[in-house]
């Protein structure tokens, strides 16, 4: 009688479960450096609710290059100890800056850089319509970009509800074309890649926390809870959100 492979009988009897990730607590183990994630199932997509923290090597603020990978943690500049930078607050609230190309490889095997039309579906599941996820620049419709940060550690009081799982921090980015001072936001903003290219530049998406007179001179105040599809350079760094398979 031929036998039936153990990895068919756990499929078909429903014991099976996908390697390095632990359903029961909603986490994924990175084997490459056994950090563990915490997951957000949005509509039919599942994200690393954490920024990616993946850093094979680590490097100076005032290098920066538009086609080789490159890695930073936000205001470290100490010489290119891995060790020594994982143990900054800054890598452990935020994860890493990746420049674009290195963003590209950056997710472990089975989870990638979701797409500008990944974003997309994020941003329509979150309440936002077909036609304003297409635009560019900031967008408000749906308050996407409420539901999409985290209830603590964004300035100007402009801290999100969190409502979608994504659990977005605001970790800055570097803007590598200023070498004396390349780091900018943090606390106020971040930007995430996405993996597809326009016109030599790439598509990411921006969250902030700007606050806004309603009308010059007024005392009220709009804040901006949407979401930016904007473009940047291959030469700047950003935090990377991995997307399931």
């Amino acid at each position: 009688m031929k036998k039936i492979p153990l990895f068919l009988i756990m499929i078909l009897t429903g014991c099976w479960k996908e390697p390095d990730i632990n359903y029961e607590t909603g986490t994924f183990t990175d084997s490459r450096d056994n950090h563990v994630y915490k997951l957000a199932k949005i509509g039919q997509q599942t994200w690393m609710d954490e920024n990616l923290a993946w850093l094979p090597s680590v490097n100076s603020k005032t290098t920066f290059s538009k086609t080789e990978p490159l890695y930073y943690v936000y205001g470290y500049d100490a010489g290119g100890n891995v060790n020594t930078a994982k143990k900054q607050k800054n890598y452990a609230v935020y994860g890493v800056l990746y420049n674009w190309p290195a963003a590209l490889t950056a997710c472990p095997s089975g989870w990638h850089l979701p797409s500008d039309e990944e974003w997309k579906v994020l941003e329509n599941y979150l309440g936002m319509s077909h036609s304003a996820t297409d635009k560019t620049d900031r967008r408000d419709e749906g308050r996407v970009g409420y539901k999409m940060k985290s209830t603590s550690g964004w300035s100007l009081g402009a801290n999100g509800d969190n409502s979608s799982g994504f659990n977005a921090f605001p970790g800055g980015y570097y803007f590598g074309f200023y070498a004396d001072d390349p780091f900018s936001g943090i606390g106020e903003q971040t930007r995430f890649w996405s993996s597809t290219q326009y016109n030599n530049e790439v598509w990411f998406r921006f969250l902030c926390a700007e606050v806004r007179p309603l009308a010059p001179f007024s005392d009220k105040r709009t804040r901006f809870d949407g979401t930016g599809r904007f473009m940047a350079e291959h030469s700047e760094a950003e935090s990377v959100r991995c997307l399931k398979d």
